[in-house]
Order: structure tokens, then sequence, then C-alpha cells
């Protein structure tokens, strides 16, 4: 869904998006209807979107493996500049980017893919590391057995350790 610079009156335009078919081809699987609400407003030549997105997805821990269910909630501002086709703000060939412009979209027509920003902030929500709970014990690194379901008798065998030598150093 495209929305023209021109096609947003004063007041603004407001969206509730309660459907998952503009999140496509994710790598996880969603549990629940996604539910964004999107407010575009222009400001001079430049569109504000602000927005909040929420959804419930099933993830796998990095330590134990086991799949989970997480709800994923993001408020999000982006702003939106018309630069034209083959112009970019900086008509210099690199620049590094400060704090303010880090949240800006240049773009080449004046239109925005509300979808296709809806999916990228469905991303930058997902978390780096994914873990079950604070608790988890994760797996032996031994034998593989899931350490919150059991116990292994590896620690016992595996006692001692390359680094084991180092304890009877002194430093004085």
């Amino acid at each position: 869904m495209k929305i023209s610079f021109d096609e947003i009156p004063e007041e603004g335009l407001n969206f509730d998006i309660n459907d998952r078919f503009w999140l496509t081809n994710t790598d996880f699987k969603v549990l629940s209807d996604p539910l964004a609400r999107i407010t575009l407003k222009k400001i001079e030549s430049r569109v504000v979107m602000r927005g909040f997105i929420t959804c419930s997805v099933e993830l796998e821990c990095d330590r134990c493996l086991s799949s989970f269910e997480s709800k994923l909630e993001s408020d999000f501002t982006l702003f939106f500049d018309w630069v034209g086709v083959g112009k970019n703000l900086h008509n210099e060939d690199e620049h590094q980017l400060t704090d303010a412009e880090m949240d800006i979209v240049e773009l080449e027509d004046p239109e925005i893919d509300l979808f296709e920003t809806l999916q990228q902030q469905y991303y930058l929500m997902l978390p780096v590391k994914t873990i079950c709970n604070e608790k988890c014990k994760g797996l032996c690194s031994h034998c593989g057995i899931d350490k919150n379901q059991s116990l292994c008798s590896c620690s016992e065998l595996y006692k001692d350790s390359p680094f084991s030598e180092l304890t009877k150093i002194k430093i004085h």
C-alpha cells in the first residue's frame, strides 16, 4: 500500500492495520495477527510517520533451542524526505550520519510504501539474542542434554579443564 505525499491532508492520515497480509517471508512463526497503528503527517516538505506495532511470535531459545512465545511491541518515528531520482540530501559521495539523520528515509519518488516500512520495523523489533527465560541453563556442551529438563553427569567427568593449571599460578 503506497501513499503519495499529495494524498496526505493537512490534518494527517491514520491507519489501524490488524492483519498479517503485510508480514510476508518472515523467518519466524507469527502466532497472532499483528496490530499496527500509524499516523502520517506532512510538515513542510517532509512526512512524519509515527507508529506502534505489536504481535506475538514463536522464537527459538539460543541457549536450550526450545521454542517459546514472545510478545513484541515497538513505537517508532520516521521522517520521509523526497529528494528525487538519483539525488540525496547530502551532495557528497560519503557522509557520516548524525543521530538526527538516522531516522530520515530519502525517497526517489514522493510516496511511502506502508507495508514495506512496517516489515522493516517488524524486523527491527526482533531481539538479537533470544532467551526463553533469564534462568535458562541451556544445553550441556558435552552431551547436549537440556539442563532445564534434567541433570547430567558431565560436570564430574569433565572436571579437569585445560585451564585448571592456571589456578596453580600464584601472583604476588
